[in-house]
């Protein structure tokens, strides 16, 4: 059996191995049934179409709750609703400067970014707290503190790392493996979650 600790690092390079055993490990059988349930049927639907719920279906599997449920509808359709609106509404075809200028009052790179990947899933990967945490230990074999991760913190500077390194990271590895975005997410994310709940130290 494999030991639930293989990692990568600059001696242990084969990145089709730890892609693979860290997506394996992304989901239980409730996971997987939340992911068909609102990541996979609406990530290709039309989400610039609000009465079809397929925006607000994306955010739910990436929130890990039901906005409605718990009173938060008001805020979905305030953060993120309309600015979706806003953004079908320009003619101007974006880069990424200009949607991040676009809503740069918006304090959540989570979100915003999450907002990119539903409109560009094949082009713009998932980013949050973990990914970022796999990837610097990845890249250096340590990483920051947790409190530097939080969604609200160094927005800036995580803008321009997702920029400049992250979406380059993960395209490098899906053109070298057998992978897409979704399995590579899963693997990150996953593995970065490990590093966090067992505190690892190099």
């Amino acid at each position: 059996m494999k030991s639930m600790y293989l990692i990568i690092n600059n001696e242990t390079q084969d990145i089709n191995e730890f892609i693979s055993f860290w997506s394996e490990r992304y989901l239980t059988e409730q996971g997987k049934s939340w992911d068909n349930k609102h990541y996979f049927p609406n990530i290709k639907s039309d989400i610039f179409n609000l009465e079809n719920k397929s925006l607000y279906k994306l955010f739910v599997w990436k929130n890990g709750m039901d906005f409605e449920k718990h009173n938060k509808i008001n805020g979905f359709n305030t953060n993120i609703a309309y600015r979706i609106v806003e953004l079908k509404g320009t003619s101007k075809e974006f880069e990424l400067d200009y949607f991040f200028d676009m809503y740069k009052n918006w304090n959540n790179i989570v979100w915003k970014i999450f907002l990119l990947h539903c409109i560009k899933p094949e082009i713009y990967p998932i980013y949050d707290q973990h990914v970022h945490r796999a990837f610097d230990f990845i890249k250096t074999n340590k990483f920051k503190e947790n409190e530097y991760y939080y969604s609200s913190n160094a927005i800036s500077e995580k803008f321009e790392f997702y920029k400049k390194d992250y979406i380059g990271f993960v395209k490098d590895i899906k053109e070298n493996t057998k992978f897409n975005l979704k399995q590579i997410d899963q693997a990150l994310v996953t593995f970065g979650k490990f590093l966090k709940d067992y505190n690892i130290k190099i």
